[in-house]
């Protein structure tokens, strides 16, 4: 993220990075963020924000609507409601991780920048694969100010392929484990 980026939040209240990208990107950027809640308005000309459900399938058309372009990054941090049983918990947080990266396809220019908060589990290597398939750079990362024995992580994808390359690269591959790739990120 960087000064003049169009920023989507999804998942984004109470607005805690819907701020940090307000900072980054300044008054040539812009930032929209998305909710299911109504999230308090911002008084800056350059932050939006909508209420939206990202799993519904007229939320990309709702979205565009309030962007001036494709947008260079969109950051999920979105989660369930926790029901307390894990492999529960962990499900809903891959699926809704889904449904990001698919609103990312379908919203980033190419070139543009995934940031997805997922749980860690059984279930994550298959969606890290996935997102492999779509961008060219996959960290993992977990945020200084996260517990250190929660199981929530970020997953940075960098520079979204375009569209031709997705079928050569997804069968070169190989899946990688989070304690391969964490980095602490201030």
């Amino acid at each position: 993220m960087k000064k003049g980026d169009v920023v989507v939040d999804l998942g984004a209240a109470p607005g805690g990075w819907i701020q940090a990208a307000r900072k980054i990107v300044g008054k040539t950027g812009y930032v929209l963020g998305v909710d299911l809640k109504p999230i308090e308005p911002f008084p800056w000309e350059y932050v939006r924000t909508i209420v939206a459900d990202i799993t519904e399938p007229e939320t990309i058309e709702q979205v565009l609507t309030f962007l001036p372009r494709k947008p260079d990054v969109v950051i999920s941090d979105a989660s369930p409601n926790i029901s307390g049983v894990w492999e529960v918990d962990h499900a809903r947080q891959i699926d809704l991780a889904s449904q990001a990266l698919e609103l990312a396809l379908k919203l980033l220019h190419p070139g543009g920048n995934f940031f997805v908060k997922v749980f860690e589990g059984d279930l994550l290597n298959d969606f890290v694969k996935t997102v492999k398939k779509h961008f060219e750079e996959v960290k993992f990362v977990k945020p200084k100010a996260s517990r250190a024995k929660s199981s929530e992580i970020y997953i940075l994808a960098l520079r979204m392929k375009p569209n031709r390359e997705v079928k050569a690269s997804a069968e070169t591959e190989s899946p990688c484990s989070a304690n391969e790739l964490v980095e602490d990120v201030e």
